[in-house]
């Protein structure tokens, strides 16, 4: 699939977010990355927040959070990242999840195992599991001004996420059936 942003494609600004159907949560992502920019942890888009970006160029107006992704030893500093910001509800050794401005964000903690990354779901209930390669190296866009990574190459993760099917919206979006979802 042509990423929106490779051919002739003009970069939103973060003043134009404003613009934005989705403007609480398009903010709100902006000063995520913001706060894990300065840190200098490795993180990226997941889940929900990659696809919206990658097919659509916005965040998916029926997802109801910003899905982000890090290493699982990270949390803990991703959590001291964004305090200044996010209202935690949530902190276990492999999900993180909090508001900002009524902004629902999960960073989930991604482990290497192999030749699988996983992260776990439902108190361990439920994982995901993807291709490691697929985290060796990040694909960098813009997205609301800013520069984000996406697992790479992101079509095959989309894929792997979703299925073969993941450039046709799916508003009843069920989880825990998911291509990438394996029970323990």
């Amino acid at each position: 699939m042509a990423h929106p942003k490779r051919a002739g494609w003009v970069p939103q600004l973060a003043d134009d977010i404003a613009a934005d159907a989705q403007t609480v949560p398009a903010a709100v992502l902006v000063t995520v990355a913001e706060h894990l920019d300065r840190s200098g942890l490795l993180w990226w888009l997941s889940n929900g927040t990659a696809l919206g970006c990658w097919r659509e160029d916005r965040l998916l107006p029926w997802d109801g959070d910003l899905d982000l992704g890090c290493w699982d030893h990270d949390l803990p500093a991703v959590k001291q990242a964004l305090q200044p910001a996010m209202k935690v509800t949530r902190d276990r050794p492999e999900h993180l999840m909090g508001r900002v401005s009524g902004t629902k964000v999960d960073v989930h903690g991604h482990r290497r195992d192999g030749t699988k990354v996983s992260y776990e779901l439902l108190k361990g209930r439920l994982r995901y599991e993807f291709s490691a390669d697929l985290f060796d190296t990040f694909e960098t866009v813009l997205f609301y001004g800013r520069a984000v990574r996406l697992p790479s190459p992101t079509d095959r993760y989309l894929s792997e996420a979703y299925g073969p099917g993941w450039e046709t919206p799916v508003k009843a979006w069920n989880f825990r059936t998911a291509p990438s979802a394996r029970r323990p």
